[in-house]
């Protein structure tokens, strides 16, 4: 006699959770994508390096160690002498290459 068992769940009692479903009640849905994230144990989304929001993981960013860092929910953020964007304009009183030679009157 075949066991038939609950939504999410598997296995010869019925204790397993199927793929990619987490907690004790196999209620959290959480599969992995390659490169971008992995799942904890308890289901949550966990954001691979350059990849934002936590538990989202949908943008990717990658900082510019001249020009930007990334905030948290994976917008960038200029530093002091770029402006932009993309941060891509030398800021005001700023020019040069690199926007790193300061003219300030």
């Amino acid at each position: 006699m075949r066991i038939s068992c609950d939504p999410h769940f598997e296995g010869p009692g019925c204790n397993y959770c199927s793929d990619y479903y987490y907690t004790s009640t196999c209620s959290k849905y959480c599969n992995p994508v390659e490169g971008i994230h992995t799942c904890s144990e308890e289901g949550a989304k966990l954001c691979n390096e350059h990849y934002y929001p936590d538990g989202v993981c949908n943008k990717e960013c990658i900082p510019d160690e001249n020009k930007y860092t990334c905030k948290d929910d994976g917008s960038i953020a200029c530093f002091y002498n770029w402006v932009g964007d993309e941060c891509n304009t030398c800021a005001a009183g700023y020019y040069g290459a690199d926007c790193g030679t300061p003219c300030f009157p």
